[in-house]
């Protein structure tokens, strides 16, 4: 352990078995050991402090312990746990302090080293952390919070093997332990050992689907490499991962990009829709035949929140669009199953479409039939007080060409958005609305 201590920045979980950072973890384990622990109103206001602690409300149990010092410096279980709410609260030095007379007072309890060791580890005291660490295990060898521990002190001292062995260890004795596959897939990614960092990750999320860490770590893991095996889960995975705020498509682009080859090469082309005519393809909509690539989410996710630069997809998707504005120029003829089913993609290709700032080549037999939409648009919100599927569906298709906040009726748009309220939209069109008119009014508002 000769590395020389340095205050650092945490990187990995290191997580208290005594407390949890996240409300999804279980309270303070109770340590009954204690030497002077006894049934009276001390222990009855210890026991209500750590319920306190347990409600993520450290500042008030401490002032119980305080409390119950006053009266008995020596309370061995008072000084740990307040050691315990003064690491929770950021004063590592203070916990250090009493957690140490804790174990002064009752060398034997194990919990104490290992949340002694967390304050020395957030105050960069490897060394020290370590020490404590082994010696919580060394009390109780199937401690498995103590061994997840050790194993982020371990890698903040750059020992990824050794850290490995420990979270091995805290698996074998809990195999459902999120955190520990979560550091584990950590220590491998930093190893360039890829397979394993995936096949670690994917373990923490199928216990904790919906943590969003998890994903981050995966992103990570497939930036620097794809795992042996892809299929339907890689697709699920990489849909979840576009669908977190902070997560950069541009780190998933190159992924992303092998499966949309793959959906264009087992779909029809730009040459194939436009074989006949963009006619043909939409009034083969109108038999009810979809293509494929309108139910492909994962594309559609992506279209959402980045640009495509393949040029074989933006032609397709071209004239696709056209097709959608030939079926859409004539009311009578949209069939309210064909729109229900083609909305999402269609949404997804107006927010493509925006992103790239309609950069799509338009004809001008095209341009006269979007300002023939537009004014049909216009005439039919005037009347339409419950918004049809049909008309959803046509501005939807008219959001594909031109941004919703230029459109002639926007205003009319807009005034229902203000009696109705933005919930009483479908998920496509109040997506639409949020992106191509109430985002760029704040932007205006905020640049005034």
């Amino acid at each position: 352990m000769g590395r020389k201590n340095k205050k650092k920045k945490k990187s990995s979980r290191a997580r208290s078995h005594q407390h949890k950072a996240s409300p999804r973890k279980t309270g303070p384990h109770k340590t009954g050991s204690h030497r002077n622990r006894s049934v009276n109103k001390s222990a009855l206001k210890v026991a209500n402090a750590l319920e306190l602690q347990k409600q993520g409300r450290p500042v008030e149990a401490e002032k119980i312990y305080d409390e119950v010092l006053k009266k008995e410096p020596d309370n061995a279980e008072a000084l740990h746990f307040k050691g315990i709410a003064a690491y929770q609260t950021g004063r590592h030095e203070l916990a250090i302090e009493v957690i140490k007379k804790s174990i002064s007072i009752a060398p034997g309890i194990p919990e104490t080293y290992s949340n002694l060791s967390l304050s020395q580890y957030s105050l960069g005291r490897f060394d020290d952390a370590v020490i404590s660490a082994r010696k919580a295990i060394e009390l109780n060898p199937s401690f498995f919070q103590a061994h997840n521990n050790l194993g982020t002190i371990l890698m903040e001292m750059e020992n990824p093997e050794g850290a490995i062995a420990t979270y091995t260890r805290a698996l074998e004795l809990k195999p459902d332990f999120p955190d520990a596959w979560y550091n584990i897939s950590r220590a491998y990614c930093s190893m360039n050992m890829i397979n394993d960092a995936i096949i670690s990750i994917r373990k923490a999320i199928d216990i904790e689907p919906d943590r969003e860490d998890f994903y981050h770590t995966l992103v990570a893991c497939f930036k620097m490499g794809l795992p042996d095996k892809g299929g339907n889960r890689l697709r699920i995975e990489l849909e979840k991962c576009l669908e977190i705020e902070q997560v950069s498509t541009f780190d998933l682009r190159r992924i992303v990009s092998v499966f949309l080859r793959l959906a264009l090469k087992a779909g029809e082309t730009a040459e194939q829709i436009g074989e006949n005519s963009p006619d043909a393809w939409a009034y083969d909509m109108l038999s009810g035949r979809l293509p494929n690539i309108l139910k492909d989410n994962l594309l559609m996710v992506f279209m959402e929140k980045e640009i495509l630069i393949e040029q074989e997809m933006e032609e397709l998707l071209g004239c696709m669009r056209k097709s959608f504005l030939v079926y859409a120029s004539d009311e009578t003829r949209i069939k309210p199953d064909i729109a229900e089913l083609c909305t999402s993609f269609l949404v997804s290709l107006a927010l493509q479409t925006f992103l790239n700032e309609y950069v799509y080549l338009e004809t001008v037999d095209e341009t006269k039939a979007v300002e023939i939409l537009e004014d049909e648009i216009n005439n039919l919100l005037s009347q339409d007080e419950n918004l049809s599927l049909s008309l959803i569906f046509r501005i939807i298709v008219y959001a594909t060409y031109r941004p919703l906040f230029s459109a002639k009726f926007k205003d009319a748009l807009s005034e229902k958005i203000v009696k109705r309220g933005r919930a009483a939209f479908s998920d496509g069109l109040a997506k639409l609305i949020e992106r191509q008119i109430m985002e760029p009014e704040q932007e205006k508002e905020i640049k005034k």
